[in-house]
């Protein structure tokens, strides 16, 4: 199953379900099914996927993820993910859990973390892969 061509937005008012939802939102499934798969593949889906977790449940569902570590914000459909969070991002929009949609330069520094040493963390993002999953 490809990335979504439509953008489906659905709410959760728990912070700490960016994962789950953000997979919903980047496959185009309900966001149960992709809550019930992650239930399945790991213990506390609702305390926050690591990556490795959400490609995990985008594999089981249909979908091969890979990361990336350079992108173009303004060009880009996928997850982007950060140290705590996540949230869909396409062409320069991102949208997070509570439907609220900004616009790149205005959400990144609201999420963005700094290390002791002053260095701000790097974003990544979650696409597609091209090699279909089995």
């Amino acid at each position: 199953m490809p990335a979504a061509a439509v953008l489906k937005i659905e709410t959760s008012t728990l912070e700490d379900d960016c994962a789950v939802l953000a997979l919903a939102r980047y496959l185009g499934l309900p966001y149960l099914e992709v809550l019930q798969t992650a239930c399945l593949l790991t213990r506390q889906p609702l305390n926050g996927l690591t990556t490795k977790q959400m490609k995990a449940v985008a594999l089981t569902l249909g979908t091969r993820l890979k990361v990336v570590r350079t992108f173009d914000p303004n060009t880009t459909y996928g997850i982007v993910l950060l140290e705590d969070h996540c949230a869909v991002l396409w062409n320069g929009l991102v949208f997070e859990y509570d439907a609220t949609v900004l616009k790149w330069e205005v959400w990144l520094p609201l999420h963005l973390t700094v290390n002791k040493k002053g260095i701000p963390e790097r974003p990544s993002l979650l696409v597609e892969a091209k090699t279909p999953a089995r």
